[in-house]
């Protein structure tokens, strides 16, 4: 509760008068842009174009952009792929420091999906995936414009979503990996968001 009270109050301050508001139209005009891209699992031609789309857009904001690359082998079909985070940094040597995180990344595999010739087909992740980053992206523009007075890292995991359910450490490749490598100092507290876009969405 006390992460989704910060990060309400973030955004509050960049809604404040004087200030940009936060756009959910152009936010959810985000989501859209990354669904054209197709399905944006790992390696595939979506994948690479969301990516090319994402450091296009931070490239104009960010005060600092890290692309942390690693590779990881699914267990599935055991097929190795090169990841990568995007580090978004803002106001970056400021003491207090935050991560507000999402995963950019598509799951390879509709699983749970009732016609089983489509289980082995990646999902459009318009929900898981999509609207993580198009709120993160709508964040970047607000920051980008007004400074945060603290030290703010928009991070947007890869690998999160490729594990085989019941094996928990299949999963969340790109935070475990960033969590081990942290190419940023030590945060003071984290938000991650996923799955922000349901039209019943209840926040606990």
């Amino acid at each position: 509760m006390k992460n989704l009270i910060t990060l309400i109050s973030l955004i509050a301050l960049c809604c404040g008068t004087g200030n940009p508001k936060f756009d959910e139209d152009h936010a959810f005009e985000y989501l859209l842009k990354q669904c054209e891209f197709g399905p944006r699992n790992p390696s595939s031609d979506g994948y690479y174009k969301c990516l090319n789309f994402m450091i296009t857009e931070l490239e104009q904001t960010a005060d600092d952009l890290i692309i942390q690359e690693f590779s990881y082998q699914e267990r599935k079909n055991r097929t190795r792929h090169d990841l990568q985070n995007v580090i978004a940094r803002y106001n970056p040597d400021a003491e207090f420091q935050t991560i507000i995180s999402c995963h950019w990344d598509t799951r390879p595999w509709a699983d749970s999906e009732p016609n089983r010739k489509d289980r082995d087909q990646p999902i459009l992740g318009a929900n898981d995936g999509a609207s993580g980053v198009a709120v993160l992206l709508e964040l970047a523009k607000i920051f980008g414009e007004n400074p945060p007075p603290i030290g703010v890292n928009l991070v947007f995991f890869d690998g999160e979503d490729m594990g085989i359910p019941g094996e928990n450490e299949t999963y969340c490749q790109g935070s475990r990996f960033f969590a081990k490598n942290l190419p940023i100092p030590k945060p003071n507290e984290a938000i991650n968001l996923d799955m922000v876009a349901d039209k019943q969405l209840h926040l606990p």
